[in-house]
C-alpha cells in the first residue's frame, strides 16, 4: 500500500488528541513552557486556533501524526509544531514541515515570504528537522535557537 501524506485544518474533534499529545513527557520537556497544560486552558487556546484557522493536522494514510500552528511574526508567520509520540524517530517532521510550506507557497489566502521556527537549545531532533526542511539557522534570539525559511515564488 502507498503511504499517502495529507494535512488538513484542525477541527474540535482534533482536541483531545492534541491535548495528549501537547501533555506527552518529551513534549513538555522539548516546549519553552515546562509546565503540564491544564485542560480548561488548551480548550480556550485551542478554539482560538480554530477560529484564525491557523493549526493544521498532517495525516498518514488518513492517521493524524503530528501538528503545524502558525502566526503572524515580523512580516511573516511563526510556525510551532509536534509529532504524535508514537510516530517520532521516523523522519516525520520534516516532511510535515514540507508539506506546509508548499501549502503555504501555493495558498492564495497567504502571502508571506518568510516562516520562521525557534526550538530550545538542545533540542537536537527539531534542530535536525529544521534543517532537513531547508531552514537556514540564524542564532540565538529571544534566547531560543531562530530559523528562517523564505518562500521564493517559483
Amino acid at each position: 500500500m502507498k503511504t499517502i501524506f495529507d494535512l488538513r485544518l484542525a477541527n474540535h474533534k482534533d482536541m483531545d488528541l492534541i491535548y495528549i499529545w501537547s501533555n506527552d513527557k518529551l513534549s513538555r520537556i522539548n516546549s519553552f513552557n515546562k509546565s503540564k497544560i491544564i485542560y480548561a486552558n488548551h480548550k480556550l487556546w485551542f478554539k482560538k486556533l480554530l477560529k484564525k484557522k491557523s493549526i493544521y493536522i498532517f495525516t498518514k494514510n488518513k492517521r493524524p501524526f503530528g501538528l503545524v500552528r502558525f502566526s503572524n511574526f515580523n512580516k511573516g508567520i511563526k510556525i510551532s509544531y509536534l509529532i504524535s509520540p508514537k510516530n517520532r524517530g521516523h523522519s516525520l517532521g520534516s516532511k510535515m514541515i514540507s508539506l506546509f510550506c508548499e501549502k503555504i507557497k501555493k495558498s492564495r489566502k497567504f502571502n508571506y515570504k518568510k516562516i520562521y521556527a525557534f526550538t530550545i537549545k538542545n533540542n537536537v531532533a527539531s534542530n535536525k528537522t529544521l534543517t532537513k526542511s531547508g531552514f537556514d539557522c540564524l542564532g540565538i534570539k529571544y534566547k531560543k535557537n531562530c530559523y528562517l525559511k523564505k518562500i521564493d515564488e517559483n
